[in-house]
């Protein structure tokens, strides 16, 4: 089968990440049932890949993949009834913190607070229903973000990216 990499139990569910025989081959199993593999995604998990939220009542996972140099990809799951399925992948900045927020009336995101190039800071917006990033203006300090450390940005404040 493979050996266990992260096992969580999360909205009445067992997801299990195992590492195939081969270096970079993995899979997320709940119930028995693939949700995803590196087949979808070739490349190595993260430490501690999987990460999960419940907002307005729907169950919503990350699962973290080391990219190339200073990248992170991002498989962005969720449950619909008993079904768990692949949204999409994103790929962020390894200096970029990603969860999973309800920003507000019936709106779920993405969101990312990321240092830029230039060591500004910036959050980084994806609406679970879109794939376009919106972005917050560039501040000296992430501390500087609206409502750090739990930045929400209001949709009215960003611009596409």
């Amino acid at each position: 089968m493979g050996r266990l990499v992260q096992q969580t139990t999360f909205a009445g569910d067992t997801l299990v990440v195992l590492n195939r025989a081969r270096p970079a081959e993995w899979e997320l199993r709940t119930r028995g049932v693939l949700i995803t593999s590196s087949k979808q995604f070739p490349l190595p998990l993260a430490n501690r890949p999987l990460r999960c939220w419940e907002l307005l009542s729907t169950p919503y996972c990350l699962l973290r993949l080391d990219g190339p140099p200073n990248e992170s990809t991002y498989g962005l799951l969720s449950r619909v009834g008993a079904t768990w399925t692949v949204v999409r992948g994103v790929v962020f900045s390894n200096r970029a913190t990603v969860e999973v927020k309800d920003l507000g009336p019936a709106t779920v995101a993405l969101v990312a607070v990321e240092q830029v190039d230039d060591g500004r800071w910036h959050s980084v917006v994806m609406l679970w229903t879109e794939p376009s990033r919106r972005c917050s203006p560039l501040v000296a300090t992430r501390e500087q973000l609206p409502g750090w450390p739990d930045v929400r940005p209001g949709l009215q404040d960003l611009n596409p990216c």
